[in-house]
């Protein structure tokens, strides 16, 4: 697993210990190591942390309830006897390299990496970039070595990025309220604020970056877009998610180092 945090977009993220470990001595290196600021109780009540725990990192969200990472429905999807739709619907070849643009809890990442591509996963906000990071070191450390954790806006990323910089763009945004489903994954990034729904411009970017597919997760009722000056979407996936997808003619070489 490679974490960066050198581009946070936010205030530097807290780490504080449960009172189980408030006399550990190693809270200091671990601030440290994290990029974060070490604080005693009571938390900052205004931005989100990590807590020290026996049991590990354990995720505070102003409003929400705290959370240790878990790996959501990938646990059945791992273990499923058929190959993952997220796989399929992106024709995966080995070693390929696909940008996560929205990283969240790392989910799809795991199962991209377990079907053998190499993965750059982008989170917006520094505390939830370790949080993953380290929770899916802990669970999948396999995949973990296939994923390179980024703090970084996907949108900055892609407009700065050159042309054909990777093999396969994957977002999926936060669903518009109503739309997210009852998931305890998603608890925590309720009570955050939103990023916008993926722009044309966006988009547009995604296409020229990527050598292949471009690969938009769509809410249960949301029509798939097609903005001006790109070729319509196909409508894949299954029959409980749907993407958008864009097909770009191939170019280069395979990339053997991460964008």
């Amino acid at each position: 697993m490679c974490l960066s945090l050198t581009t946070m977009s936010e205030p530097v993220f807290y780490l504080s210990l449960s009172r189980a470990r408030r006399h550990a001595p190693d809270a200091a290196l671990w601030a440290a190591w994290l990029g974060a600021e070490l604080v005693s109780r009571p938390l900052p009540p205004d931005r989100p942390g990590l807590v020290l725990t026996h049991a590990g990192l354990r995720l505070h969200v102003p409003g929400a309830k705290p959370t240790l990472w878990h790996p959501g429905l990938t646990h059945r999807r791992v273990r499923s006897r058929q190959p993952d739709t997220l796989g399929l619907v992106l024709a995966l070849r080995p070693d390929e390299w696909v940008l996560d643009g929205t990283l969240g809890m790392g989910h799809d990442a795991r199962m991209l990496a377990r079907a053998g591509a190499r993965v750059l996963g982008l989170e917006v906000r520094p505390a939830i970039a370790t949080f993953t990071a380290l929770g899916l070191h802990g669970l999948d450390p396999g995949a973990a070595r296939r994923i390179t954790v980024q703090c970084a806006d996907h949108r900055t990323w892609l407009a700065a990025a050159p042309d054909d910089a990777v093999d396969h763009v994957y977002l999926d945004p936060m669903f518009p309220e109503g739309d997210e489903g009852e998931s305890t994954n998603l608890a925590p990034f309720r009570h955050l604020p939103r990023l916008p729904r993926v722009s044309a411009a966006t988009l547009r970017h995604a296409l020229r970056v990527a050598r292949r597919h471009v690969l938009l997760k769509l809410a249960p009722s949301e029509p798939a877009p097609h903005p001006e000056g790109m070729p319509p979407p196909e409508l894949v996936g299954s029959k409980r998610q749907f993407y958008a997808r864009w097909t770009t003619p191939a170019s280069g070489a395979l990339q053997s180092d991460p964008p």
